[in-house]
């Protein structure tokens, strides 16, 4: 009896053992996938964490995250073991995968997904508008694909603002000191100057725009008092301020039988707003500084980039009157310039905030490209696009100048100290 007590307390032990071993729960073994590259137009790629394990075949759940890479993607469904990834831009990803089993047992794994930047196989030419500097005065000149052609003959002050190419016609808007030591407002044609203001008193010409063959030219003039925003259609000059107030440096654009000139007055504040055929279309209250630097039309879509102070200056665009702040007013900041192509919003300028200053950058789409480093005070002045290339110019501390073609400082032949560009301009040869 004895005997057969302890062989029954044996054969329980042996069931017991085996009944916590068969109960022992093992995690899963997550797989998120190998490591991918796709090169833009395309946008779209697979998440495949199927090959995710569990040793018990208890897997319960799968949750898919973006752990680091630029905020424009979105997954089609975060809690499948498959999904898609679309909207990628320029970057590089790290998309994260969870799975979980029965028992709240979890892994994790990662995988790398890098967006490449399209390439792009047209020839162009890159047209700088800007300023050079002899030693005494300044000189109003245009940069064709680095090779420099100077536009005053370096006697007295002059500048170049804006820069237009129709065909092999290549307009330049600035303006230049005459013999009475007034600025005259006057743009170029392949060289050959054409004054917009009489020379009796200071003006200046920002902005240029092409369109058949009408020039259409943004500027002020000096009234006696304050600087009245105007522009001129084959030399005929058209005011939009009344003169009371002091006016801003204004930029144009042309849609079909429409001008549109972006500028401002200051009414209190500085007051931002863009007119549509001389008809005036505010942006902001004038209870707030702001600015306008650039306008684009594109789609019958009005878009002006400029900036707004509330505690810092707030870089931003407006859309059809509608604003998008580009900066979280954390730094002073503000945008220079604007272009769109497609769906895509392209705005250049800088944020402050680096060891030594300003940061120049530029924003598609509200994501943030950094050009510098912010080791040096630098800003971005213009921005033009063609294809899948951007190409933004402005200025670096100890190196005046700058041009970046997809984030990539290029140097242009016969840059000068002292030398300033503050426009460009991409057309396909």
């Amino acid at each position: 009896m004895k005997k057969n007590y302890f062989l029954i307390i044996l054969v329980l032990a042996f069931f017991s053992c085996k009944k916590q071993k068969a109960e022992i729960n093992h995690p899963p073994v997550a797989h998120a996938g190998n490591d991918t590259a796709i090169t833009l137009p395309a946008n779209i790629i697979n998440l495949d964490g199927s090959r995710s394990t569990d040793p018990d075949n208890n897997i319960t759940s799968y949750q898919w995250t973006k752990i680091s890479g630029p905020s424009s993607p979105n997954i089609t469904n975060a809690n499948a073991s498959q999904t898609q990834v679309s909207n990628l831009i320029q970057g590089v990803y790290q998309f994260e995968i969870k799975v979980t089993d029965s028992g709240g047992l979890m892994t994790k794994d990662t995988m790398q997904v890098t967006v490449n930047q399209q390439t792009n196989t047209t020839t162009v030419d890159v047209y700088v508008a800007g300023t050079g500097y002899n030693g005494s005065v300044t000189v109003a000149k245009y940069w064709k694909n680095g090779q420099a052609i100077t536009l005053t003959d370096g006697t007295k002050n002059a500048r170049a603002f804006s820069i237009a190419v129709v065909g092999s016609d290549v307009y330049v808007a600035g303006g230049a000191v005459n013999s009475s030591g007034v600025y005259v407002a006057k743009y170029w044609k392949n060289g050959q100057a054409i004054a917009l203001t009489d020379g009796t008193k200071d003006a200046g010409a920002f902005s240029i725009a092409v369109v058949g063959s009408d020039v259409y030219v943004a500027g002020t003039e000096f009234n006696g008092s304050v600087y009245v925003d105007k522009y001129w259609k084959n030399g005929q000059a058209i005011s939009l301020t009344d003169g009371t107030k002091p006016a801003s440096q204004p930029s144009i654009a042309v849609a079909g039988n429409d001008v549109y000139v972006a500028g401002g007055e200051v009414n209190g504040a500085d007051h931002v707003e863009y007119w549509k055929n001389g008809q005036a279309i505010s942006l902001t209250d004038g209870t707030t500084v702001a600015w306008s630097t650039s306008i684009t039309v594109a789609d019958n879509d009005v878009y002006v980039s400029g900036y707004e102070r509330k505690y810092v200056g707030i870089a931003k665009y407006w859309k059809n009157g509608q604003a998008v702040a580009l900066t979280d007013g954390m730094w002073e900041a503000s945008a220079t310039d604007i272009a769109v192509v497609g769906s895509d919003v392209y705005v250049a300028g800088f944020e402050t905030g680096a060891p030594a200053g300003g940061v120049a950058k530029y924003w598609k789409n509200g994501q943030a490209i950094a050009l510098t480093d912010g080791t040096k005070d630098a800003y971005a002045q213009a921005i033009a696009v063609m294809g899948s290339d951007v190409y933004v110019i402005g200025s670096e501390q100890n190196v005046r100048t700058k041009y970046w073609k997809n984030g990539q400082a290029i140097a242009l032949a016969e840059v000068t100290f002292g030398d300033e560009f503050l426009d460009i301009v991409v057309v396909k040869r």
